[in-house]
């Protein structure tokens, strides 16, 4: 419990940080690149960074992924944590293990936790007036008010709404009749939102990868392992529209990634996803230490000569005839920002969706980091991770022993990215790093811009 309170407490002065009311925050002097300056908390333990401005170009951007990436990766890819160079050592997985926690997003809905319930409105409509969700009908639960959360069951009191088995099945309320069905796309975490006749679902699926891959002749000359990616996840996004009980598919959005989770403020869906590269380059692995050192320069070779596509994820849109009406890499080059401090090789997307409009590509904004656990506010977005770790050398690794591998897990922190919720989309303002971990999103909250 004691460990619990003070990743919650650190969370809270990281929350506060980020709003800009903060006394004690004292930016420095500004670096003079264009780049909006850090500001240190106290004793620096915490640091957090404005969120910078688009790339100006696809060149750009390109340039700085082949450059960072280069730096980091080594003989066995990328990692994001001090485990870099292979697996972790048995010991160390030991020491470790009865300390893990878990790092994902429950959805909003984690029974064993209490707080989050379906808030009731102030009072009941008139008589004959429009029933009121949590008092004529029950809702989905959510954690905040004003807050909506994706769900497999959604209703207005009139109409039942249910995803089972691939389809989106349609149930009057007071005949408990079934007025139609429509086939939806199959995958896992299936979840749908409401609003008035029109729904959009969101669910994620699997296909398997394919080659070849640009280094393969060299791996292959090298006498190296090539690691191709057996499956890649995808996140579909469908809107459907419902005429007198009867559902209809309008339009389909797929994107590369997996999907993260999502919420909705005023009818409006922020759908969090996230893409990672080190499954899609065509990485090399040395079959012995003896190959590490060939091992990297192929793993840096297929960076440098890496493509936008090998960074961005692809997406399509199609229509009611399944028909391609918009495709390209997901998102633009000028919707992609990176925090001041290196957070890592993810590209985690915000798409603003209006629950009865449009797939719009262009509505969305993205941060160069991972992320995992997401929390909403009516005015805020956030997305926490484990944060990115600067990898030990192989050749360190030897020296290491049970109790050095328990001090680089209990070292571990925590990435916390912001996203402003308005009528024009999603805006990426902050980022910033605290120790410890996130368990869920009951972990998060805001009150007052804190």
């Amino acid at each position: 419990m004691r460990s619990t309170l003070t990743v919650l407490t650190v969370l809270t002065l990281a929350a506060t940080a980020c709003s800009g009311d903060d006394p004690v925050a004292q930016p420095p002097d500004d670096p003079g690149d264009g780049t909006t300056p850090l500001v240190t908390i106290d004793d620096g333990t915490l640091v957090l960074t404005a969120g910078l401005s688009g790339y100006d170009s696809c060149d750009v951007l390109l340039d700085h992924l082949r450059t960072e990436g280069a730096e980091r990766v080594g003989p066995y890819g990328f990692d994001s944590g001090p485990w870099f160079g292979g697996p972790m050592p048995f010991e160390a997985v030991l020491a470790v293990e009865e300390d893990t926690v878990a790092d994902g997003d429950d959805g909003g809905r984690d029974e064993s936790t209490s707080g989050p319930t379906s808030t009731p409105p102030q009072s009941a409509p008139a008589e004959g007036g429009e029933l009121v969700e949590g008092v004529d009908f029950s809702g989905t639960n959510v954690q905040e008010t004003g807050v909506d959360e994706a769900d497999i069951v959604k209703t207005d009191g009139e109409r039942v709404f249910v995803v089972s088995g691939g389809e989106l099945v349609v149930v009057d309320v007071a005949s408990r009749e079934v007025t139609g069905a429509t086939e939806l796309p199959e995958g896992n975490r299936a979840e749908l939102f409401l609003s008035g006749d029109e729904l959009l679902y969101l669910t994620q699926t699997w296909v398997g990868g394919d080659g070849p891959w640009p280094v393969e002749p060299f791996a292959a000359e090298a006498g190296l392992d090539i690691a191709f990616p057996l499956e890649t996840s995808r996140t579909v996004i469908t809107r459907v529209s419902v005429d007198d009980g009867v559902p209809t598919t309008l339009e389909s959005m797929t994107v590369e990634g997996e999907y993260v989770s999502s919420r909705a403020v005023d009818g409006t869906a922020r759908v969090v996803l996230r893409s990672n590269p080190q499954y899609r380059f065509p990485f090399v692995y040395p079959q012995s230490e003896a190959g590490e050192e060939r091992a990297e320069q192929a793993n840096r070779e297929a960076l440098l000569e890496s493509e936008l596509a090998d960074w961005l994820p692809a997406y399509t849109v199609v229509d009611t005839q399944g028909e391609v009406i918009d495709d390209g890499l997901f998102p633009a080059c000028e919707q992609v920002h990176a925090p001041d401090e290196f957070s890592g090789f993810g590209v985690l997307t915000v798409l603003s969706v209006d629950v009865d409009g449009t797939i719009d590509a262009s509505e969305a904004t993205a941060v160069l980091a991972p992320g995992n656990v997401v929390y909403s506010s009516p005015e805020s977005l956030y997305v926490a991770t484990q944060a990115w770790a600067e990898p030990v050398p192989v050749d360190e690794q030897e020296s290491f022993d049970a109790d050095d591998w328990q001090a680089l897990w209990t070292d571990r922190r925590t990435a916390l990215h912001r996203f402003e919720l308005s009528a024009d989309g999603a805006a990426y303002t902050a980022s910033g790093t605290v120790p410890g971990d996130v368990r869920d999103s009951f972990s998060l909250s805001e009150h007052d811009g804190h």
